[in-house]
């Protein structure tokens, strides 16, 4: 469930800061593993899975990798303000 909070909050905050681009439209689900404790969590492997829709469907298909930033990612609970400029927290590659 954290890992979900973490790719949606990540999704949201890159559509904001990605305002000046090509807009982006729709979802996508992704499904792997992660690691953590009570201040970091650590992704492992992953892949698109379930659900997509909009722009991403013209780019991805069930079973595209995705890539975390490696290492342990630094967290607290409760209120957080993401770091400003572009938080590249994972990237997904297919089609262009």
């Amino acid at each position: 469930m954290l890992k979900r909070l973490v790719i949606l909050s990540a999704f949201s905050l890159g559509s904001v800061l990605a305002a000046h681009a090509d807009p982006i439209t729709g979802y996508f689900s992704a499904s792997g593993t992660d690691t953590f404790t009570s201040s970091t969590i650590t992704f492992g492997s992953a892949q698109v899975a379930g659900a997509i829709g909009g722009t991403f469907a013209t780019y991805l298909t069930d079973g595209t990798a995705v890539t975390f930033l490696p290492g342990a990612l630094p967290y607290s609970t409760g209120f957080n303000l993401a770091p400003g400029g572009s938080v590249p927290l994972f990237s997904v590659t297919q089609n262009g």
